[in-house]
């Protein structure tokens, strides 16, 4: 049962404690993986295992007894390193509901961002959802970093409208179903002097990097063609992704899994990736891996 907190805790929105589960191993809820395989997190996250796992936190995200996503959550800097979810198929609306804390996280002194110019930014946002339950479980501060709100409501937001207008239109598996798989994460800031990199009392880490990736079957091999590449859409497998060299400058520690072989001949995977970038602490600009552009109708940025 849910209860409010102290009003000490409760400034703009409300927050109330989750229904999530933190546990210590990936297998828990390697559901939300592609093959069920983690990335590869420099430091943080290798073969699966958590390496420090009195600082990062394993969430099982949950609610009305119904696990959504999954999110791997820095207690030290306040922030998810990454959320992972399985793309089912999104659903219109975003959902009134009050932000939640995970107190096995630690995430218990959290104030809004908005009144120093911040948004609460989605890692795996409610419009990639499903359906109402998964969308009101991503309303959780573990899901959450700092995102300067020019970019969060402006390119940010763009950028997820087209990957789940890609998702939904081109992510069939051979059973007619909607299937895809999409992680994202943050990169901290590095916050040893600079109080312009952290906020609430010097208590949350602002990333200043935000990456993003995807993967799905399509039962069909002509739904996108691999010819010719613009600045705006870069078709790769996410084994080569992290060879990209912007990508591999701001992201080294980030390495992810190739798709497995084992899959059936007629279902293809599509897969990219992109990533936003902090500048002087103040403006965030997408930098373009791969980007929905005209060959599947999205949304230029």
């Amino acid at each position: 049962m849910h209860h409010l907190l102290p009003l000490a805790a409760v400034l703009l929105l409300s927050t109330i404690p989750t229904e999530t589960k933190v546990v210590t191993s990936v297998k828990d809820c390697e559901e939300f993986f592609l093959d069920q395989t983690p990335p590869k997190i420099m430091g943080i996250l290798v073969g699966g295992n958590i390496l420090d796992q009195n600082r990062y936190k394993l969430i099982c995200q949950t609610f009305d007894d119904t696990r959504t996503f999954v999110t791997l959550y820095d207690t030290h800097n306040k922030i998810p390193v990454f959320s992972a979810a399985k793309f089912r198929g999104s659903t219109a609306g975003r959902p009134s509901h009050p932000w939640m804390i995970e107190p096995q996280a630690g995430d218990t002194d959290y104030n809004p961002y908005n009144q120093q110019g911040f948004d609460r930014g989605h890692l795996f946002p409610n419009s990639y959802a499903c359906d109402l339950t998964e969308k009101k479980s991503t309303f959780t501060l573990t899901n959450v970093v700092p995102q300067n709100k020019r970019f969060n409501r402006g390119k940010w937001k763009k950028m997820e409208l087209c990957v789940k207008k890609f998702l939904d239109e081109n992510c069939i598996n051979n059973n007619n179903k909607k299937e895809g798989f999409v992680v994202i994460g943050a990169k901290p800031s590095d916050s040893v002097s600079t109080d312009s990199s952290l906020l609430n009392n010097n208590k949350i880490n602002i990333p200043s990097v935000l990456w993003s990736a995807f993967c799905c079957y399509s039962r069909s091999q002509n739904t996108l063609k691999k010819g010719k590449v613009t600045q705006n859409e870069i078709i790769m497998y996410i084994s080569d992704l992290y060879k990209k060299r912007n990508f591999k400058e701001r992201c080294q520690s980030v390495q992810f899994p190739s798709p497995s072989k084992g899959h059936q001949r007629n279902e293809s995977h599509y897969c990219f990736g992109f990533h936003l970038q902090k500048v002087n602490n103040k403006f965030m600009s997408v930098n373009s891996i791969s980007l929905c552009g005209a060959t599947h109708r999205g949304v230029k940025l």
